[in-house]
This record gives structure tokens, sequence and C-alpha cells, in this order.
């Protein structure tokens, strides 16, 4: 009895060790097999801070998420983005720049049989100024919906006399020497000693723009965002040449003075807005401790109205101003722009959930043709008598560009 009492214990014994040895493969094969993917719309694994933001489900969000464990090298997933509103505000240090700067040209007359001309151009400085923002992020889909403003004011200015008062006169581009007249002597410019030019530009751009974010692995944030842009540009151009009648030619010039007139200023002012779709993609890379390096690409194509300039010429004397001018009406304008930025981002976690986020980086963009101007080519008249008569005009196309850095901060709740 105590025999068969053994022999059906052991029998117990060996059946329930061949039931817990055959669970454990099939829960293993189980765990092999088990699906990856994640539907479109729904949560997927958390990434680490900073692109941690799990969703809630006391806020009513229900998610789905795989354990962090189950994720395999470059899943592609919609990731637990933290919903709510965000605010950024932005300090921007751009330099303007376009394709029409040039003001001046230096004629060196002498030797005759060898004259040179040295070409003048406005080169801007760095500027300041500022972006503001706001986006809004959908629970537990990665959607949101993003607006900002970029705003930029400059001006600059650059003063050349000419070296050399008896050998070199300086002037525009439409009248550089040595000869005005039939007389192959006689020089109308000679006169004009020193020139000043002044750029101002003006600069808003707005983006409304509605992205769906989506994760590459652990470490790599991918949005990708479509939307509309609206720009407004302006440009002027003002360039001024003085007189200085006390200088004696050297002979064979022969060069009349006029000792009425002060100075003689051209003025070209061009503007442009525009409307259209934007697209583009913004990067996000984790790095440790907080860190992100982010970069961002964008194109855009704008349809509105430019003006191109209108070249305005002044002779001011000391008791009067004539004024002359070539005028044009506005012009439907189809404008390209491109949009870069590469820069390193840091996120802190505050109290209650809120995230503080710091930006700093380089960026450029580009506006192609969107400012023109029609000016004179080839004049007539000697500029010193204060009158300009053309035989030609020239119609010039210009890009605009901005290049510098910028720091922005934004906060989500």
């Amino acid at each position: 009895m105590r025999d068969g009492s053994r022999l059906v214990s052991k029998m117990v014994a060996v059946a329930v060790m061949f039931f817990l040895l055959t669970t454990k493969q099939v829960g293993a094969q189980d765990v092999e097999q088990e699906p990856l993917d994640v539907a479109e719309d729904s949560a997927a694994v958390e990434l680490p801070f900073p692109f941690e933001d799990a969703c809630n489900p006391a806020a009513g969000c229900s998610c789905d998420a795989l354990p962090s464990s189950a994720e395999p090298p470059l899943t592609v997933f919609v990731p637990n983005m933290r919903s709510g509103l965000e605010v950024t505000a932005g300090f921007l240090l751009l330099q303007p720049g376009a394709d029409n700067l040039g003001y001046a040209t230096t004629t060196t007359f002498l030797p005759i049989q060898n004259p040179q001309w040295a070409v003048h151009t406005l080169n801007p400085t760095y500027q300041p100024g500022f972006t503001i923002g706001t986006r809004y992020t959908r629970p537990c889909s990665g959607k949101d919906i993003r607006t900002n403003w970029e705003h930029l004011r400059t001006n600059d200015s650059a003063f050349v006399p000419v070296s050399n008062l008896n050998t070199q006169w300086i002037s525009p581009f439409s009248q550089t020497g040595p000869s005005t007249s039939e007389t192959a002597n006689e020089v109308g410019i000679f006169h004009f000693k020193a020139a000043q030019g002044e750029v101002a530009f003006d600069y808003d751009l707005v983006n409304l723009d509605m992205g769906q974010t989506v994760n590459i692995g652990s470490t790599t944030q991918i949005r990708l965002f479509t939307g509309l842009s609206w720009v407004r540009l302006q440009q002027q151009l003002i360039s001024r040449f003085y007189n200085d009648p006390t200088i004696e030619p050297v002979p064979p010039v022969v060069a009349p003075a006029n000792p009425d007139l002060q100075y003689i200023m051209l003025n070209n002012t061009s503007t442009y807005s525009g409307v259209g779709p934007r697209l583009g993609v913004t990067t996000n890379h984790a790095l440790p401790r907080g860190f992100t390096f982010v970069g961002e690409l964008t194109g855009a194509v704008f349809a509105g109205s430019m003006q191109p300039a209108q070249y305005s010429f002044s002779g001011v004397y000391q008791d009067r101003v004539d004024a002359e001018q070539i005028r044009s009406q506005p012009v439907t304008q189809v404008v390209w722009n491109g949009d870069m930025k590469l820069g390193l981002g840091y996120k802190h976690r505050l109290a209650r959930g809120s995230i503080l986020t710091l930006e700093s980086g380089f960026k450029a963009a580009v506006f192609i043709d969107s400012f023109a101007t029609y000016e004179t080519s080839t004049n007539v008249l000697p500029l010193d008598i204060g009158s300009l008569s053309t035989n030609s005009m020239r119609h010039t196309p210009s890009n605009f560009s901005l290049n510098g850095w910028y720091v922005s901060c934004s906060l989500q709740w």
C-alpha cells in the first residue's frame, strides 16, 4: 500500500512538472509572436524624457501603450504627447540681405589710359527682432495646430569719400564717366566727392500650420506639418552724392562748378505682400540630460502684390529742390521661400507636469524675386546740374534673405 502511494505521488509530480514546462514554452512562443504594430491614432511606447509625455486616464484619455521592454529598434509609432496649450516667445538677431545693395561708384580717371572703378555696397549688420507663437496639442494623437509671428525692422548706412580729390569722383551707377558730353575732357560729375548710402528693411511673417508627430526608435521625433503663410517685405535704398564746387580740376579736365547745388539723392522703395501654402518637417533628437538636437526645413510659395521701386531723383539746392520720378504700377508676383534652422534645445519638467523648453541656434531664409526696381541705365545730362534725363532704363529684380541667431522659450501646461 505504501509502495502504491509512493508511485502515485511520483506520477503526480512528473505530471505537474510536464504541465509547467509546457506552459512556459507556450508563453515564450506567444511573446515572440506578439504583433508590434500600433494603430495610427493610438498611443504607443513612451520615450524617455524629454519625449516622455504619457496620457492621463484621469483626464479622459484612453491609451493602450505597450510596455517599454517590448519596443524593438527603429519602431515608428505615434507618441504619447502631453496635450494642452504651449506659448512661445523668442529673440532674433538677424542680418538682412538683398542683391541690389550697391549704391555708388568711385571713378579714378587718371591716367586717362587706365581709368579704374570701385563699387561701394552696403553690408547690413545683425539687428534684433522677435517671434511669438502658440501651439495646441490634441490628446493621444500626436496632432497639433501652431501659429507664430516673426518681426524685424532694420536700418543701416555707410559714408564714403574719395581718397584723392583731384583724380577721383563718386557717382551713381547710371553715370560714372569719365566723359558725360561731346567734349572728351568735360566731366559733369567731377565735383561729387562723397556719397552716403542707407538701406531699411521691414519683415513680417505669420504662419498657421497643422502637424503630425511620429517617433522613430527611442531617441528621434519628427513633426510633419502643412499650412498657410503670410508675408510682408519692404526695402528702401537711398543714396546721396555731395557736391564740392571748390575743387579745381586737373588739366586737361574741364568741369564747370555749380555752387548752388548741395547734393543729389536717389530713393528706391520696393514692397511685397503675399500669402500661400507652406510645407515642412521638424526633427528632434534626444541627447543626455534633457537636451535635444533640433532641425527644421520648410518651403512656401507666395502669391501676392509687388510694388516695384518708385525711382525718385532729387537735386537739392540751397533754395529749392528739383524732384523727378520713374513710376510703375503694382504687379502680381509669385515668390518662392525656403527656411531652415539648426539648434540645441533643453526640456525641464516643472511642478504639476508643466514643461519648460529652451532652444537656441542658427536660422536662415530666402525669398526669391521679392523686390524689383525700374531705374535709369544711361543718363544724357550731367547730374551736377541737378536734373536727370535718361536715354534708357532697366528693370532689376532682387532676392531678400535673412540669416542669424535665435533664442526661444516655451511653456506648456
